[in-house]
Formats: structure tokens, sequence, C-alpha cells
């Protein structure tokens, strides 16, 4: 696993506050690979610079200034890929959700039918004694909605626009015949029936010691199973040492049950992340928690689509009311990857 150390200087001053923030995305494109390809490519570049922006135009509130610039960079991707979409005739499109980790708390930002949620522990009250409580099973809290034709507010905003929906059988509307989301990045030739890439953004939500692990992940993934059939299998593992093999065996799963499409899934173990900021190899303790699989199956001419990854650890130096004047930025790719034949 390998990290790129960037180095940035905006400003002058002493009162600088050290905080570290986590990002995890998922790109899946479709329709080819270059919308996919150009937003994990630039995403931590075009997130930086509207972090430096917004710590200037706005208050030190430093959840909203992450919010904002979560906000502006996925608009600014799809304003990218739309220019030389025009220029190169391209049809691509992606989905995009990311997450941001800071001071054990979770945003995500949503476009698409990619999905993020938790995977958690629910206290269970004991009848034979009032005051005593455990911990169960591993519960799903899902952070993301599809945007897609079966949200009535979707579908009436796009139907305003002159998008038009087909129904089969019991799979999602299709808009045109063809596209069956409401939100992406790119698809320039939908654009006028509606398609934007205005991402649903959760609120901070605080974690605790019963949340056990974020999964981010594509679509592919929930054709055979759901999010609580995710954290049923996470629930049953003995051993969670290697989140690496977690990964591999989910998307196995997944396969093996069905699913016809690409594959991506990001486990995040809390465990690792609350314990990072004592751990003796600090930030590159979280990267190396966080463990990717992506597995490609051999099934449909679906695979002619493609999806892309992105992980970053972010350490920022804070200057306080005074903008920006040193950021540390870690990204990690090599990702794990395997083959079904």
């Amino acid at each position: 696993m390998s990290f790129d150390i960037l180095d940035h200087d905006v400003g002058r001053g002493n009162d600088v506050e050290e905080v570290r923030v986590g990002a995890v995305a998922v790109f899946d494109g479709h329709i080819g690979s270059s919308a996919s390809n150009m937003a994990a490519r630039i995403f931590l570049d075009k997130f930086m610079v509207n972090l430096n922006n917004n710590s200037i135009e706005q208050s030190s509130d430093f959840k909203e200034i992450l919010k904002s610039s979560l906000v502006t960079t996925i608009d600014d991707i799809d304003a990218e890929f739309t220019k030389v979409a025009f220029e190169y005739h391209l049809y691509a499109g992606s989905t995009a959700v990311v997450a941001l980790i800071y001071n054990n708390h979770v945003l995500v930002a949503n476009v698409g039918d990619s999905k993020a949620f938790l995977c958690y522990q629910k206290e269970i009250s004991h009848e034979d004694d009032e005051d005593a409580a455990s911990l169960g099973d591993l519960f799903a809290k899902e952070l993301t909605s599809d945007h897609n034709a079966h949200r009535l507010d979707e579908k009436a905003r796009v139907e305003a626009s002159g998008g038009v929906f087909k129904s089969i059988l019991d799979f999602v509307p299709l808009l045109m015949g063809h596209f069956p989301m409401t939100r992406a990045i790119g698809d320039v030739p939908l654009k006028k029936y509606g398609i934007i890439a205005d991402p649903e953004v959760t609120d901070w939500l605080s974690l605790t010691s019963k949340d056990e692990f974020l999964v981010v992940a594509s679509d592919g993934i929930f054709e055979s199973v759901t999010p609580q059939a995710v954290c049923d299998f996470l629930n049953e593992v003995e051993d969670y040492s290697n989140p690496s093999l977690l990964a591999h065996q989910l998307i196995q799963k997944a396969y093996l049950e069905g699913s016809n499409d690409n594959l991506s899934v990001v486990l995040v173990p809390w465990g690792f992340t609350q314990c990072a900021s004592a751990h003796p190899k600090g930030r590159e303790a979280v990267a190396e928690a966080v463990s990717v699989a992506v597995i490609v199956p051999k099934k449909t001419l679906i695979l002619l689509n493609s999806r892309d990854l992105v992980m970053g650890s972010l350490n920022l130096c804070y200057l306080s009311g005074q903008g920006w004047i040193r950021t540390l930025l870690s990204t990690f790719s090599n990702f794990e990857s395997a083959m079904l034949h």
C-alpha cells in the first residue's frame, strides 16, 4: 500500500490545530469508464482546493467547511466531465458515494445508486434482569437512498423536466427506456430530461462503540444481497483481524448468489479508526484498516461498464480563523483485486 504526500502553504500564523479526516469513495461508471476514471482521479485534488477556498470564505465551523467543500467538489467534477463529454462526444456517467470521517462522526454524500451504510450492534435488554443489557447482532443503518424512479420525489422532478419512464416487470423504471437512475455525474445527453449530479448529503452522524463497520459499495453487491444481509454476514465472522479477506468473501458471496454486475466494496472497521490517534503508526493505521475488494464477474456485456474507487486519509493542519496554513494529504491505492473465472 503506497502513500502520496502533498504540502500546501496557505497563510501564515502559529495558531495551528492538527485534525484528521478520512475519506472513502466509490465511483461506479456506466457506458464506459471515462466519467468514473475522471472522478476518481481528480476528486482529492479538487476537494483540497475547495477546502482552502471555503476556509477563507466561511466561518470556523470545520464540519460545515468539510460538508460544503464535498458538495462543491462533486459539482465541479460533473462540470469538468461535462465539458470533456461535449468536446469528445462521450455518453458515460458515474455514481458517486463519498463518506467523510472526522472526530468520530461520519457524513455521506450520494449521487446515484451506490450505497453507504453502518453495521451496528443493538443493545438487548434481559427480561430476568431489568438493569442488565448486552449487545446483540449487527443491524444495518442505511446512510443513502438510491436515486431512481421508485422515489416519488425523484420521479416527479425528472418528469417535470420532460423525462419519461418505462416500467419493465419488477425492475426499476427506466428513464427514456434505458437509464435506471435519476442522478449521476455525466450522462450529458440525459441532462435535458432531468438528470442532475447534485448530491444528497446526510447530517454529521455521531459514531459510538456500537458501530462496527462502515460499508461503501457499488450497486452490484445489492443485486443479490441486502445491506442487512451484509451485516448478518459480518456478524457471523469470528475473526476480524483480516478485513481484506472479509471484503473478498463478501463480494464472492454476492457473486455466487447471483449478481451479474461489477462488484466493489470498501469495509471500514470502526475499531481501527477510533483508536488510530493512539496507534504508534498514526494515520497509516487507518489506511491499513480499510480494505477494498474488487471482483469483475465475467457474466454479461455489462462488463463494458466499469467503476473506480478512491480512498484517502487526510491529515489537515487547521489555522483557526485564518484559513489553511499547511495540509498533508495521504492517498492510497494499490487496491486488493481478484477475478472470478
